[in-house]
């Protein structure tokens, strides 16, 4: 079971339709700075795999759940999706991790 107050990591994963690449890069590379400079957010980085172009990532280290909660509910966050979800291949994967060792 999770502490609601420990540090927590995050990954989410986004999978552009075809052609729409580079629009997805677009709109996530837009979210990074904001997100970025959120109160909780001690590491935010936005990532691509080389051997799928169009798939993309973010890894997030957050101070407490709270403050990760905040981010999506966010009116950037939310905005950004909206705007990428018609692009998207499917609904984004969001994956909360606690540290083990």
């Amino acid at each position: 079971m999770f502490d609601d107050h420990e540090k927590i990591s995050v990954i989410a994963e986004f999978i552009a339709k075809a052609g729409h690449e580079e629009e997805i890069r677009v709109i996530l590379h837009e979210i990074v700075a904001p997100s970025r400079a959120e109160p909780g957010c001690e590491l935010y980085h936005l990532l691509e795999d080389k051997k799928n172009p169009g798939s993309f990532s973010t890894y997030e280290e957050w101070a407490e759940l709270k403050f990760l909660e905040a981010h999506l509910a966010g009116e950037g966050a939310k905005a950004a999706l909206a705007k990428a979800q018609p692009m998207l291949d499917r609904d984004m994967k969001l994956t909360v991790f606690r540290k083990l060792l």
